[in-house]
């Protein structure tokens, strides 16, 4: 699969770089292998447990 980066979705990134160390890589493999996923309204939210939290 192919992951095409936004101009929105790397602004997004480097905030979450500097204040969650979120790394692209961490993005990619959410997209990519999802321990789970949810329907909110007719958008699909793929999630990974992160800590206390979820990514």
């Amino acid at each position: 699969m192919q992951i095409v980066w936004t101009k929105h979705a790397e602004e997004r990134l480097e905030q979450w770089q500097e204040r969650l160390k979120i790394t692209r890589e961490e993005v990619e493999a959410v997209v990519t292998a999802p321990q789970q996923t949810i329907l909110e309204g007719d958008i699909w939210v793929a999630q990974v447990r992160r800590g206390n939290g979820f990514l």
